[in-house]
């Protein structure tokens, strides 16, 4: 998904699908996996002993893995992914993908030290490095105001997802992380939730007025919405089932952007 994101916001920022260099573009997409699975493996790394009591099947506790392999790992993966940043920035002469590689992995350094024991300061986190992968992709050509409202409306909806998963994850959470659901309590973090993902659907609806948007394009993303939509009366009884109501939102707002940009 985050390969796809990027991809979207390189044909997004291009006023011509005919004129985005795919190799860099290539590249970008590469490198946002290789940094996203980063991310995911040092997260892992750093949660063994929170899922030695709420996820005792994972490799790294279970000891399938060992703790060294895993580092080696993440070091392997950060290389990779930088130097895969690195050439399609020089290829273009355009800094601002190094620059936002630097954001993301600050962001990510900032997450697992700090934020992530913080609740909503967490979630707004990764809701951010969310939104940064539509900038990632255009960064190669220019960061125009349809990829920033994408970027928002992605963010905002992943806001929303993240604090429902703290709702489904409080118990193995519980002693060692003070989520909103912990904080507040069930219902005012469904509430919260509910906030982002409402705002990620108001701002679907600014890009009309932003671009000239194709009407297929256009009616999936309203699909998205309402799907997202769907997705909030059912999150009191099921915070499980409103996750993957949101996942498939995304999933077709992602179509959506697509579209647009290969037919807007």
């Amino acid at each position: 998904m985050a390969a796809v994101a990027v991809s979207a916001g390189a044909a997004l920022a291009a006023h011509d699908p005919e004129t985005i260099d795919v190799v860099a573009v290539a590249l970008l997409s590469l490198s946002s996996f290789l940094t996203v699975s980063f991310m995911n493996t040092f997260n892992d790394l750093r949660d063994v002993p929170i899922d030695r009591r709420a996820h005792p099947d994972r490799p790294m506790v279970k000891g399938t893995i060992s703790p060294d392999g895993v580092r080696w790992m993440i070091v392997g993966l950060l290389a990779s992914a930088f130097i895969l940043t690195l050439v399609p920035s020089i290829m273009k002469g355009r800094w601002e993908p190094i620059a936002i590689f630097a954001f993301a992995l600050s962001m990510d350094l900032i997450y697992e030290t700090r934020c992530k024991y913080r609740g909503i300061q967490g979630n707004i986190t990764i809701g951010i490095l969310t939104g940064t992968l539509f900038l990632f992709g255009a960064s190669i050509l220019s960061i125009t105001p349809l990829v920033i409202s994408v970027g928002a409306m992605a963010a905002a909806v992943n806001v929303g997802r993240e604090i429902l998963k703290d709702v489904q994850d409080r118990e193995g959470d519980h002693g060692s992380r003070r989520t909103l659901v912990m904080i507040r309590g069930e219902r005012f973090a469904l509430f919260i939730s509910h906030l982002f993902i409402i705002l990620g659907i108001l701002l679907s609806g600014s890009l009309p007025f932003i671009t000239r948007i194709h009407p297929l394009a256009f009616i999936t993303i309203i699909v998205a919405d309402i799907v997202f939509m769907i997705s909030i009366p059912i999150s009191g009884r099921s915070p499980t089932h409103s996750q993957i109501m949101l996942k498939a939102g995304m999933a077709c707002a992602m179509v959506g952007f697509v579209l647009q940009a290969t037919v807007g």
